[in-house]
């Protein structure tokens, strides 16, 4: 197709299926036991694994693949909840706090509050494992052991091949506890990782030109008919879906957004009183528990005169008539589908970016550049880097 629209954010998405095969050869399990031995795999029971803004939503997509794979409990915790309020009212015992391993996500190992929640962490007793990709960082330092997630580097913009690194890197980690474990065989290891990257590349061919196209339109028609609000939802692993593509689209264009998942949203946001210009993205698999409670958020939807978006793993035929259906590549099992179901999300916010002419990140409105960029601001720099840290009491 002729490529209407340019940036570094649609640049990078074009090229998604390349830029995963760099970091899936290096990122392979002999990697992952150079960086966490067996013996202190075996030694994990239960899996806490936190992260902020895209970080956060790759460990809500890695999250199902710890207790599928890897035979543990696992929770994807808000950064806060992590750093300030895990354990506080129900401290671990010494036993649990063993057998427990916080994990922190950060591509560049630099905000506070992830290192405040692994120093907390292994304050407890609890083995820390930091994701990262700059060894020499705060968090780096702040972990027992360090995962590199091997991410490209990109020009400045909205950024979407890190958050699929940091997903692949916990999800790597995820297969390894399991085979140190004896939950699954590295046979079995490795044939899911192979079927994880047979999944990814199913998006090659006209699929990326045809949906950025189809996005393309969609957009247009949305800024002809004044739509400026969009909603995101999705349940389970799908919520970091919604999450992220609501998160791309505030980075992008610094339109108001909102995400959730469909029960409460039908509590919740069924009240915005502008449907008709509200976008509304929701994430609808087959296989997911949730499935007919998200036809039900659709079909709600709908009847609102919203434009609808739902992007799915299944038959188009399976939604009403009005929705605008992305079906996508079948993944061999579902917790595979956050690797790639953010892409027609990704897309609308990246042309929206272009059609409206904001600046990446509000780069065109200084109190709200980049926190390197805004370090003289005494009321802004606080925002993550120079936050303070505390180790404080629990209780």
């Amino acid at each position: 197709m002729e490529k209407k629209y340019d940036s570094g954010m649609l640049r990078q998405l074009r090229g998604v299926v390349k830029s995963f095969d760099e970091f899936f050869d290096s990122v392979s399990f002999d990697y992952i036991a150079s960086c966490v031995p067996a013996e202190a795999a075996r030694k994990i029971k239960r899996v806490v694994i936190t992260g902020c803004g895209d970080s956060y939503c790759a460990a809500i997509a890695a999250r199902p693949v710890f207790e599928i794979c890897g035979g543990v409990r696992a929770d994807a915790l808000r950064n806060i909840e992590a750093s300030r309020y895990f354990a506080a009212y129900s401290p671990l015992s010494t036993e649990e706090a063993a057998g427990c391993c916080a994990m922190a996500i950060s591509v560049s190992g630099m905000p506070v509050r992830p290192r405040e929640a692994l120093q907390r962490m292994k304050k407890m007793g609890c083995i820390t494992v930091a994701f990262t990709d700059n060894p020499d960082s705060p968090l780096a330092g702040s972990a027992d052991y360090v995962v590199g997630m091997k991410v490209p580097r990109f020009e400045m913009g909205p950024l979407v091949v890190p958050y699929m690194a940091s997903q692949f890197a916990a999800m790597m980690l995820a297969l390894y506890i399991g085979t140190a474990n004896g939950s699954i065989s590295m046979d079995e290891a490795v044939r899911r990782r192979e079927a994880l990257k047979s999944y990814v590349s199913s998006f090659t061919g006209e699929l990326l030109p045809d949906m950025e196209s189809r996005v393309s339109a969609l957009c247009e028609g949305w800024l002809r008919a004044g739509v400026n609000y969009y909603d995101y939802v999705g349940d389970g692993a799908d919520y970091a879906t919604a999450f992220f593509g609501s998160a791309k689209q505030v980075e992008s264009t610094g339109e108001l957004t909102t995400n959730d998942d469909a029960e409460d949203w039908c509590h919740i946001n069924f009240f915005n009183c502008a449907p008709k210009t509200t976008a509304s993205f929701v994430v609808a698999n087959p296989r997911s528990p949730s499935f007919s409670r998200a036809l039900e958020v659709v079909r709600t939807m709908l009847a609102m005169k919203r434009p609808v978006i739902v992007i799915t793993d299944g038959d188009a035929s399976a939604f009403p008539e009005g929705a605008e259906v992305f079906a996508l590549p079948k993944a061999p099992e579902s917790w595979m589908n956050p690797m790639m179901q953010h892409l027609p999300m990704d897309f609308a916010a990246a042309i929206l970016g272009v059609l409206l002419e904001r600046g990446a990140y509000r780069s065109d409105v200084p109190a709200q550049t980049e926190d390197r960029a805004v370090q003289k601001n005494p009321a802004i720099t606080g925002r993550f880097r120079e936050s303070r840290l505390e180790i404080a009491p629990w209780a």
